[in-house]
């Protein structure tokens, strides 16, 4: 007959009460049980942390740009020429890039506020634009405004 062996499951009972030890050599270290929601520190052999650099602003032209571009005053090619000759580390492809993309919606960087040419012809936030009806009219009196028919002339 085939004789089955059970195997025993021993479950040790941790008691809280005793804190967690490390003994090595001589030297007994004592550690308070960690309680939720408070962090835990190593002390003793931790590397150090690391001191983080300082970003790189790879858009340094971005606050040169948004003031141009409340104004109105450059198109395309005089924005472009105005961030190369300022900041002269920017690449080129990058700016051109980013003012071609000032008119996506989907690319642009100022998300909340479209860019549009204005009716010169420059760059400009469409916030920014005042409406032709807001634009105050000189009024004309009537009679001046009356066109004078052509003559006709003799032969036709």
């Amino acid at each position: 007959m085939a004789s089955k062996k059970k195997s025993k499951t021993v479950v040790q009972a941790v008691d809280e009460s005793i804190p967690a030890t490390i003994v090595e050599g001589s030297e007994e270290q004592v550690f308070a049980t960690p309680v939720e929601g408070t962090e835990t520190t190593v002390v003793g052999d931790a590397p150090a942390p690391e001191v983080k650099k300082e970003r790189i602003n790879r858009r340094p032209y971005i606050a040169l740009c948004q003031e141009h571009l409340e104004i109105g005053d450059l198109d395309r090619k005089e924005l472009i020429k105005l961030v190369m000759d300022t900041f002269s580390e920017v690449r080129l492809g990058g700016i051109q890039t980013f003012v071609t993309d000032l008119r996506n919606v989907k690319y642009n960087h100022f998300k909340e506020r479209a860019v549009i040419l204005n009716a010169k012809g420059k760059l400009q936030f469409e916030d920014k634009i005042v409406p032709v009806e807001a634009v105050p009219v000189e009024v004309v009196p009537e009679e001046a405004q009356t066109m004078e028919e052509p003559t006709e002339q003799a032969g036709e």
